[in-house]
């Protein structure tokens, strides 16, 4: 199922990268729960952690981090949606 997961972070990336967002793929380091992308519009940045289409199990670590960065963390796993919440969260 890491595969759904992939295509569909690609396909985000991309249409992210069209609309002049920088995606920035994050270095786990050995650590859990990191998210897997930030995205940047050189003002404000967000961080995203996609989830395979229809789920996705999210661990305690990734909650952890989604409390940190608060409103700038968001669990992905559809395409629409992503569009939706970076247009939204970057005024696109």
């Amino acid at each position: 199922m890491r595969k759904l997961e992939n295509e569909l972070e690609k396909q985000c990336c991309k249409w992210a990268r069209e609309k002049h967002l920088l995606a920035v793929k994050l270095e786990k380091n050995g650590h859990t729960g990191i998210p897997d992308r930030l995205f940047d519009d050189g003002v404000k940045s967000c961080y995203v952690e996609f989830k395979k289409p229809n789920g996705g199990v999210i661990s305690a670590e990734q909650k952890v981090f989604a409390i940190f960065f608060k409103n700038r963390h968001f669990f992905i796993n559809d395409f629409e949606d992503f569009k939706i919440q970076m247009t939204h969260f970057f005024d696109l």
